[in-house]
């Protein structure tokens, strides 16, 4: 947990049980007494969905850690669902590919993807 006032550009804080990523944020004086709110523009990982929020910069935040992680493609299962394996443990992961990466991928190629609650998201294509 973390307090929004301590939380920086590109950390992923947890919301609504989806991870978001922080695009900015900034510290706004609402009245001539120095009240202070934290606005922050986050970007839902899995989702796209964009949110604005204000808060308290005492408000605590569930701040996560979510790591890139190295899979290879096994298996293309619709236009934009792959089935990918986990390079060091040897999972294997059903995971959206964004639809102009399926294209240029075929089975076997290396990728890099994030895991996090269950969803699993591929981001590129490693040389």
């Amino acid at each position: 947990m973390a307090e929004a006032g301590s939380l920086r550009r590109g950390d992923v804080v947890l919301l609504e049980g989806e991870p978001f990523r922080i695009d900015s944020i900034q510290s706004v004086v609402i009245s001539k007494h120095s009240h202070t709110k934290i606005k922050m523009d986050l970007t839902g990982i899995f989702s796209g969905t964009k949110k604005i929020l204000s808060l308290s910069p005492h408000k605590t935040m569930e701040k996560v850690d979510i790591k890139r992680k190295h899979g290879q493609l096994i298996a293309k299962i619709s236009e934009d669902v792959g089935q990918i394996m986990d390079m060091m443990d040897y999972t294997i992961y059903e995971a959206h590919v964004p639809k102009d990466l399926m294209e240029r991928i075929g089975e076997g190629d290396e990728l890099t993807y994030i895991e996090y609650g269950g969803r699993v998201k591929v981001l590129e294509a490693r040389k």
